[in-house]
């Protein structure tokens, strides 16, 4: 065999290691990165589901916390209901007492006193009245200090405004049963700010 030919096997021989070796290295570099390839998406994937699942827990205590507030509320709601057919209760037994209490009593009161009255409860703005002086103008009646302390010359003084001891009951019954609603409604919506505070 001749030097040429046996270059030619060699160069040959070469070419076909650098090629194996060359492909072996392309093979493991591609494998490599296959692999690398798949570890991120791995990765991504859990990332996806850890996410999902904290959400779907943070979903599950939002709904826990709404059907526990939404279970406070008709608890109240309920408490409130009974707590307001227990005062009416309450009431239409007094306004059976009412007549018994009031029967045989003659007393009216005067437009003066229903003033002061709707004043105090808010159901008008009672206008000042200036109180006379001892013997003045408005002293008539009884003159004097003893006038005015007899009320005498205060307008609606004396002067029937049809207002009987019935009708002032009758008045308390439904203002006070509304007071202690109002009550009961307030206290009832503080036990349940105060609840949804601590959450």
């Amino acid at each position: 065999m001749s030097n040429l030919a046996k270059i030619g096997v060699i160069t040959l021989a070469l070419g076909a290691v650098l090629y194996g070796a060359y492909g072996l290295g392309y093979g493991q570099a591609e494998a490599k990165g296959l692999a690398a390839l798949r570890l991120v998406q791995v990765e991504r994937e859990e990332e996806r589901r850890a996410a999902a699942e904290a959400y779907g827990k943070a979903l599950a205590d939002t709904l826990s916390r709404y059907q526990q507030e939404v279970a406070t509320a008709q608890q109240a709601a309920q408490t409130l209901s009974a707590k307001n057919n227990a005062l009416e209760t309450q009431a239409q037994t007094l306004r059976r007492d009412i007549k018994n209490a009031t029967a045989g009593s003659v007393h009216v009161f005067s437009a003066e006193f229903v003033r002061l009255w709707n004043g105090f409860i808010g159901a008008a703005s009672p206008t000042p009245r200036a109180v006379p002086a001892p013997g003045g103008a408005g002293g008539a009646a009884g003159g004097g200090t003893a006038g005015a302390a007899s009320g005498a010359g205060f307008p609606g003084v004396g002067q029937p405004a049809s207002v009987t001891e019935e009708d002032v009951l009758e008045f308390m019954a439904y203002y006070g049963s509304r007071c202690q609603r109002l009550e009961s409604k307030e206290r009832a919506w503080q036990t349940l700010a105060k609840g949804w505070a601590t959450k």
